[in-house]
């Protein structure tokens, strides 16, 4: 959202594109303004990892790696 709004997108658009509301767009806006980019990565969720084993995890990886598709394929 940020990195649209630098690009000179318009709130509005942002929002729209996003599926957000105006204000919304405008808190996290406010909020990155207020407490510069160090301060609001902080707040930033840590994300969770789940209950994966470490094995479980590199397999999930494995699977991930070997079955996705890295370009669209072509019709």
């Amino acid at each position: 959202m940020l990195l649209l709004l630098d690009k000179g997108r318009s709130p509005a658009s942002v929002a729209e594109d996003l599926g957000l509301d105006q204000v919304t767009v405008y808190r996290y806006a406010a909020a990155f303004a207020a407490l510069g980019l160090d301060k609001y990565l902080l707040h930033e969720q840590p994300g969770y990892w789940g209950l994966l084993t470490s094995a479980q995890l590199a397999h999930l990886c494995h699977q991930v790696n070997s079955t996705l598709y890295r370009t669209a394929p072509r019709c």
